[in-house]
Formats: structure tokens, C-alpha cells, sequence
């Protein structure tokens, strides 16, 4: 007993060590969606943060880009960055839950982890496995979905389970084992910044999501068959 309250005083001063080193930021997704992450305190963020939000808050509607294009050049490729993209995202899944709510997910590419929160916070999928290439911010995204999502709300209360994995799409050995999981979904955003990056993208894609062979899958063809049946009649 002893030695287990030590480790839970040793793991509280760790997050709250964490939390000290980290900013935290809060991102409003609309009508009562926020989610909490650890983001960088570095300019580009800042900017994201304060243009890309205040301006929806107050109404701003403009069609207007919101960065300069040299700003978003001077961070291209990164991503300990929360990019407009990913912000889009995440609004969609926590206004239309329906995308991901029961579902087994796999988001490729996470960054710093906002749609992860939002589906691990607002989506009610079953499970979802977060991957990026960078482990330094999937542990941050990994570590803003455990430590900074509130453990009750008024009206949700998360029950999704989380993983997550160093993932490179060149490299199938470190990709996520599809038998283990069944991922029903796949989710990404602001992936295609590099035309180096679309290939092994479609290799990926098609590693998770295409059907097996009709000729090696027999559950599969009794389904097609039993369909054409009943079609027929």
C-alpha cells in the first residue's frame, strides 16, 4: 500500500511537473466543445490560436487566409503545430459524433493531438489509435487526451480507449497490427504537405482499408452471395 502511494504521488508530480513545462491551451470547437492540449509556446501557434479562434468568435466570416504565406513556410512539415485543417476536423467530429461513435479508429498523422482529444473527449468511439512519425508530440497528443480531459462533464463521460504508436509509413513494421484492432475508420489531416508523403499514403490506405481477396476470404463471398439472393427476389 505504501509503495503504491508513492508511485501515485511520484505520477501526480510528474503530470503537474508536465503541466508547469507545457502550455496549455484551450481551443473552443463551438456550442460548449473545448479541448485542452500541451502546444509549444512558439509564434505560429500563437497566431493560429488567436486569428483562427477570435476571429469565428466575433463573427468574422471573411474569407481571409489567415496566415501570411511566408508565416506558414517558415514551419513547413512541422508538426508540434495545431494547423487550421486539423481545427476543421476537429469541429466536425464534435458537432457529428456519428462519424466515429462506436467506431474503432485509426488517425494517421495526430501532431499534437486535436482531433484525437476531440474524438477521445466528444466522439464515443470504441477505441482510437493515435500515430505519428515524430514521437515527441504524439506523446504530448497522447499525454493531452489522458491528463487534460476533464473526468466528468454535464453530459458526457468519456469512455473511449486510447493507444498509440510511433508510426512510419515507409516502414510496415511499425505500422498498427489491422488484425489486432479492426479499425473501422481511418482519420487524418494536413498529411499531404509533401508530394513525397502521397505513395506510401496510398500504400497505407490501402494496407487498412481495401477487402481481401474474394478468392481467400469464404465469410465474405457467402455474404456477397446471400445479398445477391435477396436482391434476386
Amino acid at each position: 500500500g505504501f509503495q503504491k502511494k508513492n508511485n501515485n504521488k511520484e505520477s501526480r508530480k510528474v503530470k503537474e511537473q508536465q503541466q508547469q513545462t507545457e502550455k496549455v491551451r484551450n481551443f473552443d470547437l463551438g456550442r460548449g466543445k473545448k479541448v485542452n492540449l500541451y502546444v509549444p509556446d512558439d509564434a505560429l501557434n500563437q497566431e493560429l490560436n488567436n486569428k483562427g479562434l477570435s476571429s469565428r468568435k466575433k463573427g468574422n466570416n471573411n474569407n481571409k487566409e489567415l496566415l501570411s504565406e511566408n508565416s506558414l513556410k517558415r514551419y513547413y512539415g512541422t508538426g508540434d503545430v495545431v494547423w487550421p485543417s486539423s481545427f476543421a476536423l476537429a469541429r466536425l467530429l464534435a458537432h457529428c459524433p456519428s462519424f466515429v461513435t462506436d467506431k474503432k479508429v485509426l488517425e494517421l498523422g495526430c501532431g499534437l493531438g486535436l482531433v484525437s482529444a476531440t474524438i477521445y473527449q466528444h466522439g464515443n468511439a470504441e477505441h482510437i489509435t493515435i500515430t505519428d512519425v515524430d514521437n515527441s508530440v504524439l506523446e504530448k497528443a497522447y499525454a493531452s487526451c489522458k491528463d487534460l480531459c476533464p473526468t466528468t462533464t454535464t453530459s458526457e463521460q468519456v469512455t473511449t480507449s486510447i493507444s498509440y504508436a510511433t508510426m512510419n509509413w515507409t516502414d510496415e513494421s511499425t505500422w498498427p497490427d489491422k488484425d489486432d484492432y479492426e479499425f473501422d475508420l481511418l482519420v487524418a489531416s494536413d498529411v499531404l504537405y509533401d508530394e513525397n508523403s502521397i505513395q506510401p499514403l496510398i500504400k497505407v490506405l490501402k494496407h487498412y482499408l481495401l477487402l481481401p481477396s474474394n478468392n481467400n476470404n469464404k465469410e465474405y463471398n457467402q455474404k456477397n452471395e446471400e445479398e445477391q439472393t435477396i436482391s434476386k427476389r
